[in-house]
């Protein structure tokens, strides 16, 4: 299982366009390394990764900031899923995303 936290912070659309263009930029540039050797494809994938979690963090942070202003993510992602199978793609798995309340 992995958990991904929803962070407490009230950025502004702003900062979350920022964020987000400044990560994707991240996670390309990792994808156009080349690793030579074992060892570097190690550093190199996990180092990918972890680009690519930070992306998910602030679409995260993007989703809770749209829920807070009223839109119900639940019905969207159904929505969402709705569009992919109209447009044929498969999928091969889910993703459960819970939101905990404190």
């Amino acid at each position: 299982m992995i958990k991904l936290p929803v962070l407490e912070k009230n950025d502004n659309w702003f900062t979350h366009k920022s964020k987000l263009l400044e990560e994707v930029k991240e996670v390309i540039e990792e994808l156009d390394r080349k690793p030579h050797s074992a060892k570097e494809k190690l550093k190199y994938d996990l180092a990918a990764v972890s680009e690519v979690f930070d992306v998910i963090e602030v679409c995260i942070g993007i989703l809770d900031k749209l829920e807070n202003e009223g839109i119900d993510i639940e019905k969207a992602a159904w929505q969402h899923y709705r569009k992919l199978e109209s447009r044929g793609r498969k999928s091969k798995g889910m993703i459960e995303i819970e939101k905990l309340r404190f």
